[in-house]
């Protein structure tokens, strides 16, 4: 069985048999190969009518580090391995499979890379406090639109106080242990202390 998409759902079909096997019941899954395979079948004339299936940033190199390639399945389109006992470790960029896979029995490896992270800024934070604002909402909020593992972190750790109001949010972040600390220069965010 070959790579595959139904047009009508935007499922694409990752039999077992496209994977390259590791050892055991451990598969790879290179994803910039596995996009490149998605578009030969889009660009075909029977599929030409889709829209796209992804959105793909390149490797980029800055002062001689290379920063991995990012591929985002859009527009609906979900991913479905062939249902078994195995798991796929995807490689060669950073994606978001595991957010459009297909619930079944495979497990997914990541291995996305963070690289660089945005810190939390204290002053967004504490303008959210002094303005009366739910504080914890806005983080939660801010952690939903941005990737950043600080930005992530607060959003895990404070998730349940989502309904706090601004006069508990400093006694909450205290129960939490968490404190503001200045990591960088001209920046402040928020770390665990305990």
């Amino acid at each position: 069985m070959a790579l595959s998409i139904n047009p009508a759902t935007k499922v694409i079909l990752v039999p077992k048999t496209y994977l390259s096997l590791i050892s055991g019941s451990v598969y790879s899954l290179d994803t910039n190969q596995f996009r490149k395979d998605v578009m030969a079948i889009l660009s075909t004339q029977a599929y030409a009518w889709l829209t796209d299936a992804f959105s793909h940033n390149t490797e980029v190199t800055m002062s001689g580090v290379t920063y991995s390639r990012t591929i985002e399945f859009i527009n609906g389109f979900t991913i479905e391995f062939e249902n078994g006992s195995y798991s796929v470790s995807c490689t060669g960029s950073n994606h978001n499979i595991a957010d459009v896979k297909v619930v079944n029995s495979v497990s997914l490896i990541i291995n996305n890379s963070a690289g660089l992270t945005a810190p939390l800024e204290a002053a967004d934070v504490w303008a959210e406090v002094l303005n009366g604002t739910d504080a914890a909402s806005a983080l939660l909020s801010n952690a939903a639109a941005d990737t950043g593992l600080m930005k992530t972190y607060m959003a895990l750790e404070i998730g349940d106080y989502v309904d706090i109001n601004a006069t508990t949010i400093s006694t909450q972040l205290s129960s939490l242990s968490i404190t503001i600390s200045e990591p960088v220069i001209g920046t402040k965010r928020f770390t665990r202390t305990a």
